[in-house]
């Protein structure tokens, strides 16, 4: 089919999760986004409610997250809070300009965008490690 763009290929969106914060994004045409907000949020709330009671405790700067196939940071906006640090891959080079604007809409600045195939990212690190 034809797209017609009439203004733009994107919206805006804000989405309120359930710990209080409001987080914005920009979706892009084309891209995965979850057209469910309600169950977007409460997702996001669950993610990060295990986050914070199975995985780090009360001292979120010890830890560290990986997320593969991060996409336009959906969820690394509502996680990356609650680690020290976080490392988001994501193959695609639009989703991930998309992901570094929304983590700057929202604030965060402890996270690093990779640029590359989360299976490649891996191998790299797993032989990093090895050595």
């Amino acid at each position: 089919g034809e797209m017609r763009c009439v203004e733009r290929s994107w919206v805006m969106e804000r989405l309120p999760i359930p710990d209080g914060r409001v987080l914005q994004y920009k979706q892009m045409e084309g891209s995965f986004s979850n057209p469910n907000g309600g169950m977007n949020a409460h997702t996001l709330g669950w993610l990060c409610s295990v986050a914070r009671q199975d995985i780090i405790g009360a001292d979120a700067t010890r830890h560290a997250l990986l997320e593969l196939y991060c996409g336009n940071g959906n969820h690394t906006c509502g996680l990356a809070p609650l680690f020290g640090s976080v490392v988001c891959v994501e193959i695609d080079k639009r989703l991930c300009l998309a992901c570094c604007e929304n983590l700057d809409l929202n604030g965060i600045t402890n996270v690093h965008v990779e640029q590359v195939a989360s299976a490649k990212f891996c191998r790299g690190l797993l032989r990093r490690r090895a050595a």
